[in-house]
């Protein structure tokens, strides 16, 4: 760190003198790109375009690793860095899922060479630019290098580099099957990347002394990706794994005490082979895990509602369903970003300004073929400055481009969001009792209400909602929490009231009701909403009080055994359950290894059910192993290792 320091502070004094001593040179002006880069040895005067306003430039450091993203809405970036005479420099870049290109310009404008892999000598002092372009169609992110080759590398104590790329360190090769390796974690400061179908397994490596405990945790940022984690020691054994332990379904490492000092790897990937966009992050310390109340007929809030993270709007990105984000439009400015629809989908996008400014948003949609298919803007929309484009159906499939600027030169901060279906807001609302009016408003057009109820497996409950104010025409729907529709009703209760008469809980849980305009036009107004019990299913037997250790699903072949591994502590009474789900033939059998690899319990039938229960006293620290297989059976199932207190 002390070098990364010292490094950075020499580079901004080389930036500042920079400055100081060299004419104030134009920024490149826009050329052809050359099919040579010089004639009889001579650098031909041939520039690239200017960074617009809308676009940032970066600051390359030596031996220290960038990463950025490209798409087709988004094809450059622009980087810096200083340089001296005679100094031979290296510029090396990596995709994942694309294939950049590097060009080089010197402090005159001039074009110098382009590549993915560049090693010359620097012509005068100054201040030099790399452009960064999308050399194929298609999203992904790459890594940027910037080094000496006629010099060590100063941050040789850590990890070997990877030799692809300068100034990225790799794990050591017994690892690199893991996946593509990622970086380094440091303590509390968050990293992250996005897994895609070229690479679908990421690894990230951090350095552990003997007794200290860590924690680390993988949180969905955007699309379909199922957080996974397992952390590997520096011998190259599995010490832990997560896949459902964290809030909505996101992974959590909690409490593990390193046993030997090393490298250590962590794998992250999606389960299930889902991808998207996620974010890690590594602490130190023992930390106090959540506990969790047991289970009673009128459980209080067995989960926690999802609230849509506010990434920030990134010039040129691509809106993921239901991630909104936050920005700024200055006056006289504007914003790009692209969404990608299948020929006959239904979507809708709004924005709405965040505190107190006079932004009033625009919204113009053009289709792939660049035609412009909408526009609209805050005073076609409504009266509160929002701006709405609601159930648009998309003519043709692929990526449409939204533009958006200030109507009448306004600016301010601004949420944009997209959703597929009629809404592009979801607005969480509560937990409602049984047999009470509940009311409820929706503000602005696209807005979806979501509420909360805990239910028992065999209960049968009916739901209402009706108008009380405004063009509001009720739709009601009842989820379960993973998303899976199990009724909705528009106009049953007569009029425009929404009556779902009838509905069977299938499984102990909370369960969403959402409620919207059923109309394309998504009208505002006000509601009442209850729900009502039609019967109530028998009392679970309770559960003392827990905190979960290790939970996931997966899918077990039969006759296959499949190992999961959690890290215990001795002295912990733990509870090992393995539960089929819904519909699902497996008969389970499970057994727990301790960190020696002995067999120290196992399971068949429990609590009159074909489902095992180990609970068993730990007797010392390590990573233990739990063992599951089908009695002449296979299906998906859930497994959760839990603290009993």
């Amino acid at each position: 760190m002390t070098n990364r320091i010292l490094y950075s502070c020499v580079l901004l004094l080389c930036v500042l003198t920079a400055c100081d001593t060299a004419t104030t040179a134009d920024l490149p002006t826009r050329a052809q790109m050359p099919t040579e880069a010089s004639v009889d040895g001579q650098a031909q005067q041939v520039t690239v375009a200017p960074p617009s306003e809308l676009e940032a430039v970066g600051l390359l450091d030596y031996w220290v690793t960038e990463s950025s993203l490209l798409s087709p809405s988004k094809q450059r970036d622009i980087w810096q860095f200083v340089g001296t005479r005679g100094d031979v420099i290296t510029l090396r870049v990596i995709g994942y899922n694309i294939e950049p290109i590097m060009t080089l310009q010197d402090p005159n404008s001039t074009i110098v060479t382009e590549g993915s892999d560049i090693e010359i000598e620097l012509a005068q002092d100054g201040t030099y630019t790399v452009e960064v372009t999308l050399g194929t169609s298609g999203d992904g992110s790459y890594d940027i290098g910037l080094g000496y080759a006629d010099r060590p590398n100063p941050n040789s104590y850590t990890p070997t580099p990877r030799p692809q790329l300068v100034g990225v360190p790799t794990p050591t090769p017994a690892y690199q099957d893991l996946g593509t390796f990622v970086g380094g974690l440091q303590e509390d400061i968050p990293t992250g990347s996005i897994l895609s179908e070229n690479v679908a397994q990421h690894v990230y490596t951090f350095e552990g002394t003997v007794g200290e405990i860590i924690n680390i945790s993988m949180e969905r940022i955007s699309g379909d990706v199922d957080p996974f984690l397992t952390i590997f020691s520096p011998s190259g054994d599995v010490l832990a794994m997560d896949d459902n332990t964290g809030a909505t379904r996101n992974a959590e490492l909690r409490n593990i005490k390193l046993l030997e000092e090393g490298l250590y790897s962590v794998q992250a990937i999606g389960a299930d082979n889902t991808l998207g966009t996620y974010s890690l992050i590594l602490s130190r310390g023992g930390i106090p895990l959540p506990t969790e109340a047991p289970l009673n007929p009128e459980a209080t809030a067995t989960r926690i509602p999802l609230i849509p993270t506010l990434a920030p709007a990134l010039n040129g990105n691509r809106l993921q369903n239901n991630s909104p984000v936050l920005g700024r439009l200055d006056a006289g400015d504007y914003a790009q970003f692209s969404i990608y629809a299948v020929a006959g989908e239904i979507f809708t996008i709004g924005t709405k300004p965040v505190g107190e400014n006079g932004l009033r948003a625009q919204i113009e949609m053009y289709s792939p073929e660049g035609d412009l298919v909408l526009f609209t803007n805050a005073s076609e929309s409504g009266t509160d400055g929002s701006t709405l484009i609601p159930a648009v159906i998309a003519p043709v499939t692929g990526a449409y481009i939204i533009l958006l600027n200030g109507e009448n030169n306004t600016g301010g901060d601004y949420v944009l969001s997209y959703g597929i279906g009629y809404t592009n807001e979801i607005i969480v609302r509560g937990s409602p009792p049984p047999n009470t009016r509940a009311e409820g408003n929706l503000p602005r057009g696209g807005v979806l209400d979501e509420w909360h109820v805990n239910l028992n497996q065999g209960d049968v409950i009916n739901i209402a909602v009706s108008n009380s104010s405004g063009d509001f025409d009720p739709y009601v729907e009842i989820l379960t929490w993973d998303g899976q529709l199990l009724a909705g009703d528009n106009d049953s209760g007569g009029d425009t009231t929404a009556l779902i008469q009838s509905v069977e809980i299938p499984t102990t849980d909370t369960y969403r009701i959402h409620i919207r305009d059923a109309t394309p036009q998504q009208n505002i107004g006000q509601y009442t909403l209850i729900w009502r019990y039609i019967n109530t299913a028998p009392s679970p037997t309770p559960i003392p009080p827990f905190s979960t250790l290790m939970s996931l699903d997966d899918v077990l072949e039969a006759d296959n055994y499949q190992f999961y591994v959690f890290y215990g502590l001795a002295g912990q009474k733990v509870r090992i359950r393995v539960e089929p789900k819904p519909g699902e033939q497996l008969d389970p059998v499970a057994v727990l290894l301790d960190p020696s690899g002995n067999q120290i319990a196992q399971a068949d039938d429990s609590n009159g059910t074909l489902n095992p229960i180990i609970e068993v006293i730990l007797e010392q620290d390590g990573p233990y192993t739990v063992r599951v297989n089908g009695y002449l059976s296979g299906g998906m199932f859930d497994l959760f290792v839990e603290q009993l207190f």
